[in-house]
């Protein structure tokens, strides 16, 4: 999808404008089978699917083009980090303040890896209007914090037999939400803040998540919030462990 492309639902002057295929069944395969790196322009055009036009048909075979291009692409994990008692799961997220026009709602997103490649990822708005970047960030933070506890059971209950545990880490490029996750704060800023939004300080607190600050240039939770360059979109992929197999072209 284009970058700085903000879609509306289709117009009056558009609505005699025929799409050549099935939009609706173009978007629905691509989110029942789909990649981490077409997951934020799939679930953004799965907005219209109700009254397309033909800019939105345009962005669909846009995707198409580039899942044709990139087909060997794939996940790869790796196992050249040093052998421990624990198994890392490393979690990204990030967010887009405001992006619906409509309804003025930000996008979260995030990712998690284990062993350098994705395991579960996210991008889609939120169910509030925040008031700020600092509080959409705390929100993805949170879905994200609620995703990763989520594997981190998962593998510890697979795990017990060969006596191992799992350690969740997420990455964050907001300070101030770093600091609303850290330090319980109530003021006039964040006081209207649903209490189950809390959720990530009181994994903080129980020391059963590790929040930290990254780069908003270094985080590759970027990729679910909005379309990318070429280059960026790459490099975060890359981050995440998507990569072609050996000897191919």
């Amino acid at each position: 999808m284009e970058t700085n492309v903000k879609f509306k639902p289709n117009e009056e002057s558009e609505k005699n404008e025929d799409i050549s295929f099935d939009y609706r069944a173009a978007i629905r395969s691509r989110t029942t089978s789909t990649r981490p790196d077409i997951a934020f322009p799939v679930g953004y055009l799965s907005r219209f699917v109700s009254n397309p036009s033909k800019k939105h048909g345009g962005a669909v075979k846009r995707i198409l083009r580039y899942l044709a291009a990139t087909s060997r692409q794939g996940i790869k994990y790796s196992n050249d980090e040093d052998i421990t008692d624990q198994i890392l799961v490393s979690g990204h997220s990030d967010e887009d303040w405001g992006n619906d026009p409509e309804t003025r709602k930000s996008v979260t997103g995030f990712v998690m890896t284990i062993a350098g490649g994705a395991v579960a990822w996210a991008a889609c708005r939120q169910t509030i209007v925040a008031h700020s970047t600092a509080e959409a960030e705390y929100v993805a933070a949170c879905e994200a914090a609620m995703e990763g506890r989520g594997i981190v059971n998962m593998l510890n209950e697979a795990l017990v037999v060969i006596q191992k545990k799992s350690k969740l880490t997420l990455g964050v490029d907001n300070t101030a939400a770093i600091a609303l996750a850290k330090a319980p704060t109530y003021n006039s800023r964040t006081r209207h803040i649903e209490l189950r939004w809390h959720y990530v300080r009181d994994q903080v607190k129980r020391d059963l998540l590790e929040i930290h600050k990254v780069l908003g240039t270094e985080n590759p939770a970027d990729m679910f919030t909005k379309a990318l360059p070429k280059n960026s979109l790459a490099k975060y992929c890359q981050a995440i462990g998507m990569a072609k197999p050996p000897g191919s072209s």
